[in-house]
């Protein structure tokens, strides 16, 4: 069974509904907005947008169950949480606050910390080092970047999900 498909099909759900969303949104500006603007009840990109997210995250939920029931691995578990999170942040829109706002940092995190942990667990300096260029581009984006926070949320969604698809093709 090539269970990857279900990764690769998450992913490309995923970051390819978003980058349309971005064009579907009246005003939609990358340096003002953060992603989750698309989804807010009301918006006219919120059905795709979140839609999007939960299809996506259900999509990695199931591979990386897969993953991890073949392979106890923590990476494995992190990019399972991962998907959690993504779909949490579909359901609770930025109508709910400091919900939406908890969810979507811990999705970041977890993906962030997939990357680190599959990279010592597969002995991978880049996969360490795109998980350290990831942290430090979130840093410099909060010392010096513009109020909006989409860039720097797409192209970790970009760099993580990379990872998540080079991983999942040795899942059998």
């Amino acid at each position: 069974m090539r269970i990857h498909w279900l990764a690769i099909a998450g992913v490309a759900i995923g970051l390819i509904g978003v980058l349309a969303c971005t064009f579907l949104y009246p005003g939609f500006d990358w340096t003002d907005n953060a992603l989750s603007d698309m989804g807010r009840v009301g918006k006219p990109t919120a059905p795709l947008y979140n839609g999007v997210l939960l299809i996506s995250g259900a999509l990695l939920l199931v591979f990386s169950s897969f993953a991890l029931w073949r392979e106890r691995r923590v990476s494995w578990s992190l990019l399972l949480l991962t998907s959690v999170f993504l779909q949490m942040v579909a359901t609770y829109d930025e109508a709910y606050g400091l919900l939406h706002g908890v969810v979507s940092v811990l999705f970041f995190l977890c993906l962030g910390f997939y990357v680190l942990a599959a990279g010592i667990e597969r002995r991978s300096p880049l996969a360490v080092a795109t998980f350290f260029a990831t942290l430090a581009m979130w840093i410099l984006h909060y010392r010096f970047g513009p109020p909006g926070v989409a860039i720097p949320e797409y192209l970790s969604a970009l760099l993580g999900t990379g990872w998540v698809l080079r991983y999942s093709l040795e899942v059998h």
